[in-house]
């Protein structure tokens, strides 16, 4: 993929994994929200780092976060990413109540022991509105925004 199109591209993979989240959500199947909770996560670092190449970050720095969502979340916002976005303090909370279980990949490896995460809700709220804000910052088109959002 050219470097130019590369935060483009890093935008679809997060809104797939949003919408893959979305038609998880309440499958009868489903014996825990774990792979729903590991979707929208990964849909939120996915966009944020999207934000971060569109706003000059190399592949280094974007190596450097891993999966730190509130590392990220606190980049995106120092270049201006919370602008459009009404109540951030929702997203600080949520992005800080999943991260130590996003990052250490507890989601995707079983860890025992009692947890605490946000309502799936609210993960799919603060998902959609930073794959929407990140959307709009790098100039997806309105009409590709529209359809999915």
């Amino acid at each position: 993929m050219e470097l130019k199109s590369r935060h483009i591209g890093l935008w679809n993979y997060a809104r797939s994994f949003f919408l893959a989240a979305n038609k998880l959500r309440g499958t009868e199947e489903m014996l825990s929200d774990v792979p729903i909770y590991y979707l929208y996560g990964h849909a939120i670092e996915l966009a944020l780092k999207s934000f971060l190449l569109y706003q000059g970050y190399d592949e280094k720095d974007i190596r450097k976060i891993g999966h730190d969502l509130k590392d990220a979340w606190t980049k995106a916002t120092d270049k201006s990413l919370d602008k459009p976005l009404a109540n951030t303090t929702e997203i600080s909370q949520v992005i800080e109540l999943i991260n130590p279980y996003y990052r250490h990949k507890e989601l995707e490896y079983i860890v025992t022991g009692g947890k605490r995460y946000p309502y799936i809700s609210e993960m799919h709220n603060v998902a959609e509105k930073i794959i929407c804000a990140v959307g709009k910052s790098i100039d997806i088109p309105k009409s590709q925004l529209n359809k999915y959002f």
